[in-house]
């Protein structure tokens, strides 16, 4: 997820890392379904095909909870997660 980022937006790994959160980057993903980053256009327009389909695989499901601080959260701490970061 964080490489996509990276490769997409020219972004450093460690930015991305520390800035971006997954509702972020829920809104880039879609932004991208309509206009997909320049990597992607040419790796169609070369014939690449992705080597594995777009299900979320286990790999990414455990970066993304590494990116919210790992374990789980209560409804409570959830919503004081949410308000820190500005969403709600």
């Amino acid at each position: 997820m964080i490489a996509h980022v990276c490769a997409s937006t020219g972004w450093t790994w460690d930015y991305v890392a520390d800035n971006l959160d997954l509702p972020r980057i829920k809104h880039l993903n879609e932004y991208w379904r309509e206009h997909p980053p320049v990597h992607i256009l040419a790796a169609s327009y070369m014939g690449v095909k992705p080597s594995s389909g777009s299900v979320q695989s286990e790999a990414d499901e455990a970066e993304a909870v590494g990116m919210l601080g790992g374990g789980e959260l209560s409804e409570d701490e959830f919503d004081a997660l949410l308000k820190a970061k500005g969403i709600i």
